[in-house]
C-alpha cells in the first residue's frame, strides 16, 4: 500500500510541475487546469543506472518510470525521475517565446511516446526538446 501511495505521489508531482510549465489554450488564460492535460506513465529500460540522466553510474540494465503530461497547445513535459525536458508547442506566442520544433521532429517525440522508448536527457533535442 505504502508503494502505491509513493507512486501515486510521484505522478501527483509530476502533475502539479507540469500545469505550471504547460501552455495555456488561450493568451488571456494564465493557467493550464487537470482537465486540459493528457498522462501517460510507462516503465522505460535503460542501459545503466543513471536513467537517462549524463553523468557517471552503474552498468547495469535498470527500469525506471517515465511520466510525459501533454498539455492542450501540443506541448510536453518528460519526467526521469525529475524534471528532464520539454517539448515547446508548435507555435510561439508572444515576443519572448521561441518558435517550436519542426514538425518531423514533432513526429519523432510522438513517435518515441508512442514507443514508450523516450531518448535520454542528452538526446533530447533530437526530438525538438529543450532540456530544463
Amino acid at each position: 500500500m505504502n508503494e502505491l501511495r509513493t507512486f501515486g505521489g510521484y505522478v501527483d508531482r509530476c502533475v502539479e510541475h507540469a500545469l505550471t510549465v504547460l501552455q495555456p489554450v488561450a493568451a488571456d488564460v494564465d493557467l493550464v487546469v487537470d482537465d486540459d492535460i493528457e498522462v501517460h506513465l510507462f516503465r522505460q529500460s535503460w542501459p545503466d543506472t543513471a536513467c537517462g540522466w549524463p553523468g557517471i553510474a552503474g552498468q547495469a540494465f535498470t527500469s525506471a518510470y517515465t511520466v510525459v503530461v501533454l498539455g492542450p497547445c501540443s506541448d510536453a513535459v518528460v519526467y526521469l525521475g525529475r524534471p528532464a525536458y520539454y517539448l515547446p508547442p508548435a507555435e510561439a506566442r508572444g515576443q519572448q517565446t521561441r518558435p517550436g520544433p519542426s514538425s518531423a521532429k514533432r513526429d519523432k517525440f510522438y513517435a518515441a511516446l508512442n514507443a514508450r522508448t523516450m531518448p535520454r536527457v542528452a538526446d533530447c533535442g533530437s526530438v525538438g526538446c529543450r532540456r530544463f
